[in-house]
């Protein structure tokens, strides 16, 4: 809107593919944003069912050696984190009604959980199949959804760009200054994941 309240004044045919650029970035970065946080949410969705179905709390509390070492002693979640402590794989339980995002990501990183999951039989090295799957879903989920956060920081650097892109071209051309003497200068290059703005400044 800055570049178009300028063009406005001025009718200077340099400012409309200005205009052009910073709205098709505006676009592919809205559509990047939206693609990626709805794809991120998607797997997340898919990864708390996977572990609603296939990790229980009581098998946890059945199958953890601290437990099996205190019979009737270690029956409940608080039970284990008081009496637990320091213990053979111990790590703190969050309930998911306390703490959603930590519950989730707990039991599939720490060790001490694996006990909890249908498939635990003894493996070596405590990642079961189960275990292994539900991590894959969540690193894909983390990736979309970091990818989301990129673009939503590259549209704030867009309009940010834009603005000053176009305070400076209000100066210039109230100063008598032709554009292509001096100034700012973009160029767009397509990335792996985003497109990466170049930016440049003309003395």
């Amino acid at each position: 809107l800055g570049e178009f309240y300028v063009y406005r004044q001025t009718f200077d045919q340099k400012i409309p593919p200005r205009i052009a650029l910073f709205f098709m970035m505006e676009s592919y970065l809205w559509y990047g944003y939206m693609y990626n946080y709805d794809k991120g949410k998607s797997i997340k969705n898919k990864y708390m069912d996977y572990a609603d179905e296939h990790w229980s709390l009581d098998r946890f509390l059945e199958q953890h050696p601290c437990c099996l070492d205190l019979p009737g002693q270690c029956v409940t979640w608080e039970d284990f984190n008081e009496i637990c402590q320091g213990e053979f794989h111990y790590f703190l339980y969050t309930p998911k009604e306390l703490d959603e995002e930590e519950y989730y990501e707990n039991i599939g990183k720490y060790d001490a959980f694996v006990y909890g999951w249908d498939d635990w039989a003894g493996q070596p090295d405590y990642w079961t199949p189960n275990r292994t799957y539900y991590w894959h879903l969540r690193d894909e989920s983390d990736k979309y959804l970091l990818r989301a956060d990129q673009h939503l920081m590259l549209m704030i650097v867009n309009r940010v760009v834009s603005m000053i892109d176009a305070g400076l071209t209000a100066y210039r051309l109230g100063n008598g200054q032709p554009l292509e003497q001096e100034g700012w200068s973009q160029e767009l290059v397509p990335g792996p994941e985003a497109p990466v703005l170049n930016l440049g400044y003309r003395f």
